[in-house]
């Protein structure tokens, strides 16, 4: 097994090449065709090691699998509903989007930092945005910026992800046999963040009809126009292509 070079916890077969290991502190995932290849590298590893095969994954590190014959579904519901509970959620009111359109946040002068549990709820979103659900990504950006210079209304918006969670948890990235081959999307705003005037810019790639791969970044420069931030994001949008 060999690691790749694009993720050092991804190990690939040299013996047969659509055999993958995944590798996360002591937990692994197997991601194969060949029963028997998997099979002698768990004789193997049990060699020196202590296993215990679970069978078909279903849960790891948050993450629900759930696999047919068909199809392969990805999502978080138990972690979401662990959020909801944990920052006092449960009973809030759904909501329809992730963020309130025109909201603008800006750097808090006057915070009182340990009043709100800011830093914990915005990292706790990070991780679930970056796991299975694209569809946050922006709204946990955008409140992320400010995790030293937060206030109210930077809670009220970090909150409103909840509310919106509440609604949508059983959401599920959903892979199924395709033809088609990886499709990228690219869009952008022009200044939108009223502090430095800079923009947004945002990918979406997908396979095997689901989601892969997704961002949204504040760009690291000014752009004068709406079409050179257009040209900005494609060109993120052109690297995370070629690289994946």
């Amino acid at each position: 097994m060999r690691p790749t070079n694009s993720d050092p916890c991804l190990y690939t077969d040299s013996h047969d090449k659509l055999t993958f290991v995944l590798l996360y502190v002591d937990d692994i995932l197997f991601v194969f065709r060949n029963a028997v290849r998997v099979a002698e590298i768990k004789k193997g590893l049990a060699e020196s090691f202590e296993l215990k095969d679970m069978g078909l994954a279903k849960y790891c590190l948050s993450l629900e699998i759930d696999q047919s014959d068909q199809s392969i579904s990805l999502c978080q519901t138990g972690y979401i509903d662990e959020l909801l509970i944990c920052f006092g959620m449960t009973d809030c009111k759904p909501v329809t989007t992730p963020l309130a359109t025109g909201t603008k946040l800006t750097p808090c002068k006057n915070q009182v930092p340990e009043a709100f549990p800011y830093r914990e709820l915005t990292g706790a979103l990070m991780y679930l945005s970056i796991g299975t659900r694209p569809d946050i990504t922006h709204a946990v950006s955008y409140p992320s910026q400010f995790n030293s210079c937060y206030g109210k209304d930077h809670w009220t918006a970090a909150k409103r992800v909840l509310r919106y969670l509440k609604g949508t948890s059983k959401l599920k990235l959903t892979y199924s046999r395709s033809e088609e081959g990886l499709v990228g999307f690219a869009d952008a705003d022009w200044g939108s963040d009223i502090t430095d005037r800079r923009s947004y810019s945002g990918y979406m790639f997908s396979l095997s009809n689901s989601a892969v791969s997704w961002c949204s970044k504040k760009q690291k420069s000014v752009a004068l126009s709406s079409t050179e931030t257009e040209y900005m994001s494609l060109s993120d949008a052109a690297k995370e292509a070629i690289f994946v």
